[in-house]
């Protein structure tokens, strides 16, 4: 039983955490958000409407400033990609939405993109490369307060999203095919991430 000690090496491979450097990091994003999209009472993100679209530009300002890879999908979600050592390997996710219910909370779903995003950037700052890719999703109309359908986002993830549906066909601003057109996303049929 004697002898030197056994090192566990994943451990050690383990990035160094911040606590003040990783909170201070989610208040000012926070913050960003409600300065943003705070409507009086509450928060007001509409489903590919202008609020969400300026939090979805806010989250990928931030990404890019540590150096992650963005883009949009097809639905028009935030995809922030960090490139793990064998990419051929399939990627490990997280995520969640940024539009919210009339009058909502700055922490529905914006908390996990948040968090999500402290991860990424915590792990580029300090230098970790992770075997596998690590994707960050930033969905886009996931509440159903908008065009009576929810998981949007998530359906166009999957090729599920159509505008020809009734349920989504229209919301109080305009139909779902001209929102879509208005940031940035013009097709016709199902919308299907990469």
């Amino acid at each position: 039983m004697g002898g030197a000690p056994v090192m566990n090496t994943a451990i050690q491979a383990r990035p160094a955490l911040s606590n003040a450097r990783d909170t201070r990091f989610c208040e000012d994003l926070f913050t960003a958000l409600r300065s943003a999209t705070g409507d009086g009472v509450g928060i007001t993100r509409e489903s590919f409407g202008a609020g969400e679209s300026v939090a979805l530009d806010l989250i990928e300002k931030a990404a890019r400033e540590f150096d992650l890879a963005t883009e949009r999908d097809a639905g028009a979600n935030l995809v922030v990609t960090f490139p793990g050592a064998e990419p051929d390997l399939p990627y490990l996710a997280c995520g969640s939405h940024l539009d919210s219910v009339p009058q909502g909370g700055n922490f529905d779903g914006g908390a996990g993109v948040i968090a999500a995003l402290a991860v990424l950037a915590g792990l580029k700052r300090d230098g970790f490369r992770p075997r596998r890719t690590l994707k960050l999703f930033g969905l886009r109309g996931e509440e159903s307060a908008w065009f009576g359908k929810a998981y949007m986002g998530s359906s166009a993830l999957f090729g599920r999203l159509t505008v020809e549906r009734p349920r989504v066909a229209t919301c109080r601003d305009g139909p779902f095919a001209g929102r879509l057109h208005a940031v940035g996303r013009r097709r016709r049929g199902s919308y299907r991430a990469r």
